[in-house]
């Protein structure tokens, strides 16, 4: 045999014996994701709407969600240990912090969605200013009203990057189409009017 194969032989020999190590690293172990989600029941003892939600299938009742008061669940954000859920009681913006209601508007409102960015609590849904439906969100329950661009304009999203909100939404147009929209700190952008698609 010629060196060079000697030495290729040699190589592959010791890669071999390498890879048939009885050596063994412990492969590691995935933690099976929790699994929240939101929703409404029917009250059996009265028929009204309950805010509920479920974690890995156990389903919890929320506060505020008995007796005489309806509510709903619309979203949630998870945050360490605490659990933040967005909805309605009795038709006001509401949101859950581990299973306490907390209102954040006076006025015919609902929240569709919620993000936590640090200590701030951020809603997403509509209100009603004037006799109108107004795109709105809400930091720590202090209201801002979006601009609604002309039509019938609801707030169904919300997310936080540093110091930028950015609110997702969708306007009905005249003839009665849906448009989406989007908010990026206040500025009102019609994505069917948008050039970046």
């Amino acid at each position: 045999m010629t060196p060079k194969k000697l030495i290729l032989l040699a190589l592959i020999a010791t890669f071999a014996a390498a890879s048939c190590s009885k050596k063994s690293t412990p492969s590691p172990t995935t933690k099976a994701p929790v699994v929240y989600v939101t929703g409404v029941c029917q009250s059996a003892a009265n028929g009204l709407a309950l805010a509920v939600y479920w974690k890995d299938g156990v389903k919890k009742v929320l506060a505020d969600s008995t007796g005489s008061n309806q509510s709903v669940a619309t979203g949630i954000a998870v945050m360490d240990t605490d659990v933040y859920i967005s909805g309605a009681v009795n038709v006001v913006a509401s949101y859950w912090k581990n299973g306490k209601a907390v209102q954040v508007s006076g006025a015919r409102s609902y929240a569709n969605a919620i993000a936590i960015s640090g200590n701030d609590v951020y809603l997403a849904g509509f209100s009603t200013y004037n006799g109108n439906i107004e795109p709105t969100y809400w930091k720590n329950g202090n209201a801002v009203i979006l601009d609604d661009g002309g039509g019938r304009t609801i707030a169904d999203g919300i997310a936080v990057s540093g110091s930028d909100v950015y609110v997702a939404g969708h306007s009905q147009t005249a003839s009665g189409s849906s448009i989406i929209v989007y908010w990026k700190n206040g500025i009102f952008t019609n994505c069917a009017n948008s050039q970046s698609g």
